[in-house]
C-alpha cells in the first residue's frame, strides 16, 4: 500500500489481515500449551493495532488526496491560468516589465507546487516551512507585480489573486500539514 496507496493494495492489506486473524484464533483457542495460546493473543492484539492505525492511514491519505486534488491542484492551475493571461496581456500591451514580473511569480508558483507535493511524497516537516515561505515569496512577487504593471485591468486582477487565491493556498497547506501530523507521530 505504501508504493501505490491504491485500492487494490489495501484491499489486499484486509485480505491478508483476514487469513491472519483467523489463523491466530485458531492458534489461540486450540494451542496445546497455554504459552502458545497467550503469544498468539498478545500477536492478536497487535494486529488489531496495526489494522487501527492502517484504517487511520488511510482516512488521513483519503483526505490529504481531497485536498490536493479538489483544492490545491485547481487553485495553482487557476492561478497559473490568469498569470499566463497576465503574461499575455502584459506582452501584448508592450509592458515588458510586467510580462517579466508576471513570469517570476510564474516560476514562484511551480516552485511552491513542487514544495508541496514533495511534502505528500515524504511527510517531511520541513518542507511545510519550506512551502510556507514560497507562499509568502509568491505573494510578495505577485504584490510586486501590482507595482510594476501598467495597466489598471491587470493591476485588478493581480490584486484579486492577492485577496483570494494565495490565502486559499496558505490555508489548503496548512489543512494538509495539520491532517499529516498524526502520520508524523
Amino acid at each position: 500500500y505504501i508504493r501505490t496507496s491504491g485500492k487494490e493494495s489495501s484491499d489486499r492489506v484486509r485480505e491478508e489481515e483476514k487469513h491472519a486473524r483467523e489463523r491466530l484464533v485458531a492458534l489461540a483457542t486450540t494451542a496445546f500449551a497455554a504459552e502458545q495460546r497467550e503469544q498468539a493473543k498478545r500477536v492478536l492484539t497487535s494486529l488489531d493495532e496495526f489494522m487501527t492505525n492502517f484504517e487511520a492511514i488511510l482516512k488521513i491519505q483519503t483526505e490529504l488526496n481531497r485536498v490536493l486534488n479538489d483544492v490545491m491542484n485547481p487553485l495553482g492551475d487557476k492561478l497559473s491560468a490568469k498569470l499566463a493571461d497576465i503574461i499575455k496581456s502584459a506582452m501584448d500591451d508592450a509592458d515588458m516589465s510586467g510580462a517579466a514580473n508576471a513570469g517570476m511569480v510564474q516560476q514562484q508558483l511551480m516552485q511552491a507546487r513542487i514544495n508541496v507535493n514533495a511534502f505528500l511524497i515524504t511527510n517531511d516537516a520541513k518542507l511545510v516551512e519550506t512551502s510556507e515561505q514560497q507562499f509568502k515569496i509568491l505573494q510578495a512577487g505577485l504584490k510586486g507585480l501590482n507595482e510594476v504593471t501598467n495597466d489598471d485591468a491587470r493591476q485588478a486582477i493581480v490584486a484579486q489573486v492577492i485577496k483570494e487565491t494565495v490565502a486559499e493556498f496558505e490555508a489548503s497547506m496548512a489543512e494538509m500539514a495539520g491532517k499529516y501530523a498524526p502520520v508524523r507521530a
